[in-house]
């Protein structure tokens, strides 16, 4: 294998209209194989690079791997449009080393075998991408791949068929801006490389050791804990203070200084914590480089590897400064410094409940039924309004000379009609003189007409089996012998939707193809017929329309051919008729075909004129926008249409549509009663959307005797038609806990209907799998439906996915995973996932994602007014920091307020009743709180009760302080509990206390709370009624499991008290020890004096200052008190002494410092005594944190 310089190259052009360059690659794209490859060459802008292929494939499209003759036609003429439009042409040539596609597995230099599928794949995803990132969604390529000697490439050539691009000033006059941008030409030759290397995984495992294994654990440990990491974190949190915490960002430029200090820090701490991890990602970068050199060439493998490590060095610094800025702020509030990553977490702020979230789709998605209706009623409607459109034509042909028609077909319709006993609705089998217009397919068109009209009284009455096969066989036979498309049209719709026939699917498809291919060459007939007679021709005219229409019409639905929005797009637009008008908007509104386009979809509703179906799309739209008012004349001009309709003619469609909107009141009063009747009557004509939305409120209102008669309806649907949306409904109703349960039977449905693509059915089997009540319970198979929905963009299975992320049950835990999920959510505009990923952002203080978050947050507060984003955003806006705006976060939580959201109600309360705030308003603050309070919000009572205690709002009340707590306290409110329980402690309220006990034993038995541990230890261990020490030091040790520094203080005293029960010297000495290496000055002061007492160690004056300047260093009076002592003494010994007595008895000089140490620490014992409850005080600091927002997220 030779040497492998670059294993890609991408190089990009452009050539303008009207140039020999283009038109020459019009003129070969639908020629045979072999003269495509002759003619390439003139199209090649790049021959001096690329040499004279031999050989080619055929094109290929972002939508199909090859194309026939008429798929060809049809492209060439888009390029010729986007020609005829001065659209560029863009040339793109990808060219790749053979020898670096066979390392990959895509080339045999060999047998010369390519995998050209792969190939195509990744040419499209690229391609794609460049397009949308150079703004041209809207753009058309085709592609062929070529062969060469040395090199296999691409060719790609991109139009706009109707240019959007931006223009630019060129030699003086405006032209559309033909160079790409260099970035998005990297980026595409990025994504080619990463396809075919397939290292999306090798990535995907770099950025998780980099984010999760290092990063992440950076996060959880503290960095005091090592003392060589302890000694450069505290330097760097002594320099910090003097830059705002706003612009403690590794890549700001005033952190510059910084650096060098916290990439030691990072350093220190890959060696310590995370060595192995640190290895594995240089060993797999090492390798990454490799490969990514030899593809791009030259040193852009380095470079990536760079780029990594400078990532980890940002994101480590980043955490460390983290750490830092936690470090400051509690030594400036006066309070412990945090235990990193394990602290406990509260219910005061609003949860953000997985479960209930999880939930709240049935309140936020628009009624799924709706949706799934509406997929039906975008195809009938198009449908009715093509018909309606028609016999407005129909009626104009009326009026002019007779066709003839066959008389064997004029006795088979008379025959029809008199079983009828009526005349056919309008006169339209017309005799003809005039030779202007293609006199066949107009025939073809009147017999259509007539047929479709006898079928439709055919299934309206209730016709005898023999009379349904004589009609069924003479439609056959028109469509058969006379060749008819139109009528082999309907015969494929007769077998697609079981009318007279049973469903037969490839039947359909047979008469739908021959249909198309009969369709394709009238309209070119019809086109030159058109251009001969200047388009004067008013009956060639309509029939050009509405053959456009119909050909549209099959690439949409997929009949006959492979379903393709974008090429029925095209063939829409060349219909020129108000039903064509309203499938585009159709397309633009479903974004089929075509980016979805809001816009453009509610101007093609509006072209379709006095259209019902048009009407009622504008309605929702506007709706949907949130201009409810301007909807409301819309839907009523949609209602006063289909009744009008109605009246001239039952119809099933018209009959549904009043149903539904006399049910939800649009356009009219609601009316539930007559909105059943007419929905039932449509029922038993079989329409489906009725048959879906009375099945949804038999089954929403829980009518169950109405159950069975839909059930019947559904299952002939679901059985005979294969209707995947009667298919889901009928899984819903078996799945439903009561009469009609049938596990066995839902899951059937379920999976028939997810089968067929409906992503209900799989979300619904999704959520029945991972049920782990379920008897279907699976977790493999609904983490399969789950990931195949959320990759295919589901927006529930997207938020679904993130959560399942962060629940670790069915998948392993992966914060990084879940954020991906969520974020894509989000995107899409998912309430439970805005509000979700916003909660975690704000609580991990991640400053960068803020304003993406606070964008998303506000669309659902302005325009749907949600209670919930108005918190979120409040909160935002009154943390302290670089989002701080005092007046925008009262304002949203006021309206958040205002909707009863109780959490926006207490935040307002804090804030009114922070003295320190610009806001506060004590009377306002109150108020909140003791409307919550009472309303049994149990913060609000815990924080009524602090407010009597403290009296500063209100007049000092211990009895109304004590009743607020109790009242907090029965709710389980953690904060009252450890308060009211210290409270009485400290009082000695003896009859209350096994009151608390109870309490706090619930807390530690089933929360494992380390605080409510704490104080049992204290209360059992306290001489008295409640005295127990075997109880009292299991608490204390149970705490003291879980870093609790108190609990192992209180345990390190009790084990040192000779007096004890418990007296353990070794334990006790073992416990002060791991708090005095631990930071602890108390365990520290302690230590020192131990030493200078040598009752459980050996004295040792070395010792005893040494654990003495550590505590005095972190500014305990007492140990410098006792410094002082001991270097005095020692000071006037080496003064006044003799000789022999400057070489300093040290064990000597310890015992006289005993007696100084006694008498020096008189004072100070009720302190120490006071340091060994410190928790006490602690606990109110945490408590002040509760009420006021210290130190929570």
């Amino acid at each position: 294998m030779g040497e492998i310089k670059a294993g890609v190259t991408l190089m990009q052009d452009f050539c303008r209209p009207r140039t020999e360059k283009f038109q020459e690659y019009i003129d070969y794209m639908d020629r045979e194989e072999a003269q495509r490859n002759n003619a390439i060459t003139t199209y090649n802008l790049f021959n001096e690079y690329m040499g004279n292929p031999y050989k080619s494939t055929g094109l290929f499209t972002a939508e199909k791997d090859s194309l026939t003759l008429q798929e060809k036609k049809h492209l060439k003429k888009v390029f010729s449009i986007a020609q005829t439009n001065q659209s560029l042409m863009w040339q793109t040539v990808i060219s790749f080393d053979n020898n670096w596609l066979q390392k990959n597995g895509i080339y045999d230099m060999k047998t010369k075998m390519l995998d050209e599928r792969k190939l195509k794949a990744v040419t499209r995803k690229a391609i794609n991408k460049l397009l949308k990132s150079e703004g041209l969604d809207q753009a058309v390529w085709s592609a062929s791949i070529h062969y060469n000697t040395d090199n296999i490439h691409v060719h790609i050539a991109t139009v706009e068929p109707y240019p959007m691009r931006k223009k630019m000033m060129y030699q003086g006059k405006e032209e559309i801006k033909g160079k790409f941008k260099l970035s998005n030409i990297n980026h595409c030759k990025s994504v080619v490389i990463n396809e075919i290397m397939q290292t999306r995984e090798m990535n995907l495992r770099i950025n998780t050791i980099i984010r999760k294994d290092i990063v992440g654990k950076l996060k959880e440990e503290e960095l005091t804990k090592d003392s060589e990491i302890k000694s450069k974190f505290l330097e760097l949190c002594q320099s910090l203070p003097e830059i705002p915490k706003n612009r403690m960002n590794y890549g700001n430029k005033e952190m510059r200084q910084y650096r060098a200090v916290l990439d030691e820090i990072s350093e220190k701490f890959l060696k310590v914590y995370s060595s192995e991890k640190y290895y594995e990602l240089r060993e797999i970068l090492d390798r990454q480089s490799l490969l990514y050199a030899e593809a791009y060439g030259g040193d852009q493998g380095g470079n990536y590897k760079k780029n990594k490590l400078q990532e980890l060095k940002e994101k480590m610094g980043n955490a460390v400064l983290k750490q830092a800025k936690d470090y400051i702020e509690c030594m400036n509030n006066k309070v412990d410094v945090p235990n990193f990553g394990t602290k406990e977490k509260t219910n005061e702020e609003m949860p953000i409940d997985l479960a209930q979230l999880e939930e709240i789709e049935n309140v936020f998605i628009i009624n799924e039924q709706e949706q799934l209706i509406e997929e039906i009623e975008s195809v009938e409607q198009v449908d009715e309004a093509q018909e309606i459109e028609e016999k407005e034509y129909d009626l104009k042909l009326s009026v002019k000379p007779q066709i003839n028609i066959s008389e064997t077909l004029q006795k088979e319709l008379d025959a029809a009609k008199a079983y009828f006993g009526e005349e056919s609705s309008e006169n339209i089998m017309l005799k003809d003189k005039s030779e202007e217009f293609p006199e066949d397919l107009m025939k073809c068109y009147i017999d259509s007409k007539e047929i479709k009209y006898l079928l439709k009284q055919a299934l309206g009455a209730k016709v005898d089996t023999e009379k349904q096969k004589e009609i069924f066989n003479l439609i056959r036979n028109v469509a058969e012998k006379k060749s008819n498309p139109f009528v082999k049209e309907l015969l494929g719709e007769m077998y697609l939707y079981g009318n007279l026939v049973e469903v037969n699917s490839e039947v359909a498809r047979e008469y739908f193809a021959e249909a198309l291919e009969i369709f394709e060459v009238e309209y070119d007939s019809l086109e030159e017929m058109q251009i001969i007679s200047q388009g004067k021709n008013k009956e060639n005219r309509f029939l050009k329309n509405y053959v456009a229409f119909c050909i549209g019409k099959q690439y949409d639905r997929g009949w006959g051919i492979e379903e393709s929005p974008g090429i029925a797009l095209e063939w829409y637009e060349n219909s020129k008729t108000k039903y064509a008008s309203y499938a585009l908007g159709q397309l633009y509104y479903n974004g089929r075909g075509v980016e979805k386009d809001d816009k453009r979809a509610f101007a093609f509703f509006q072209n379709a004129g006095e259209n019902a179906f048009a009407k009622l799309m504008c309605a929702k739209m506007l709706e949907k926008e949130g201009q409810v008012e301007k909807s409301l004349g819309y839907y009523k001009s949609a209602f006063d249409l289909f009744s009008a309709a109605e009246e001239k003619e039952n119809s099933a469609l018209f009959e549904y549509h009043i149903g539904s909107m006399l049910y939800y009141g649009k356009g009219c009063e609601p009316n539930e009663k007559k909105a059943v009747e007419f929905l039932r009557k449509a029922v038993e004509e079989k329409n489906v959307p009725a048959i879906l939305l009375l099945s949804n409120i038999y089954y929403e209102k829980g009518i169950l005797e109405e159950i069975p008669y839909m059930i019947e309806h559904l299952e002939a649907l679901a059985d005979k038609t294969d209707n995947k949306q009667a298919q889901y409904t009928l899984g819903k109703i078996y799945l439903t806990e009561g009469e009609f349960y049938n596990l066995e039977k839902g899951i059937s449905y379920l999976e028939r209907s997810a089968s067929q693509g409906n992503e209900f059915a799989k979300y619904r089997l999704s959520k029945e799998y991972l049920n782990s009540d379920s008897k279907a319970y699976s977790p493999v198979k609904g983490i399969t439906y789950l990931r195949e929905l959320a990759e295919g963009g589901y927006e529930w299975a997207q938020f679904k996915m993130g959560c399942e992320y962060i629940k670790g049950e069915h998948v392993e835990k992966d914060d990084l995973q879940a954020e991906e999920w969520l974020r894509k959510a989000v995107d899409q505009g998912n309430v439970p996932a805005i509000l979700l990923l916003s909660n975690i952002y704000y609580k991990k203080g991640v400053l960068e994602k803020i304003p993406y978050m606070i964008e998303h947050l506000k669309v659902l507060s302005d325009k749907a007014d949600n209670m919930q984003a108005q918190y979120t955003l409040g909160k935002i806006y009154l943390k302290e920091g670089e989002f701080y705006n005092l007046e925008k976060g009262i304002s949203y939580l006021e309206r958040s307020a205002s909707q009863g959201n109780e959490y926006a109600k207490y935040q307002l309360a804090k804030e009114y009743l922070n003295s320190d705030s610009e806001v506060y308003n004590p009377e306002k603050g109150m108020s909140y709180l003791r409307e919550l309070a009472e309303n049994g919000n149990e913060w609000a009572q815990f924080k009524m009760g602090n407010e009597y205690m403290k009296g500063e709002h209100v007049e000092k009340d211990y009895f109304q302080a004590e009743k607020w707590l109790e009242k907090a306290v029965d709710q389980g409110n953690v904060p009252a509990i450890l308060l009211l329980s210290n409270l009485y402690y400290e009082k000695g309220v003896l009859e209350k206390i096994p009151y608390m006990i109870e309490r706090l034993k619930e807390l530690s038995d089933k929360a494992d709370n380390m605080q409510a541990q704490y104080t049992l230890g204290k209360i059992y261990l306290k001489e008295g009624e409640f005295y127990n020490l075997e109880k009292g030091i299991s608490y204390l040790e149970r705490s003291a499991s879980q870093g609790n520094e108190y609990a192992k203080y209180q345990l390190a005293k009790e084990y040192l008290n000779s007096d004890s029960e418990a007296y353990n010297p070794k334990k006790g000495m073992a416990y002060l020890n791991e708090l005095a290496e631990g930071g602890n000055e108390w365990a520290q002061l302690k230590m020192g004096c131990e030493y200078i007492k040598g009752e459980h160690v050996e004295k040792n004056y070395f010792q005893a200052t040494e654990w003495l300047n550590k505590s005095a260093e972190q500014g305990n009076k007492y140990a410098e008190e006792i410094l002082n002592d001991l270097n005095v003494r020692q000071l006037k010994t080496n003064r006044y002494g003799s000789q022999r007595r400057k070489r300093y008895n040290t064990m000597g000089e310890l015992d006289k410092a005993m007696v100084a140490l006694r008498r020096s620490l008189y004072e100070t014992q009720k302190e120490m005594r006071y340091n060994m409850m410190i928790y006490e005080q602690d606990i109110r600091a945490e408590l002040d944190g509760y009420l006021f927002g210290e130190g929570r997220g």
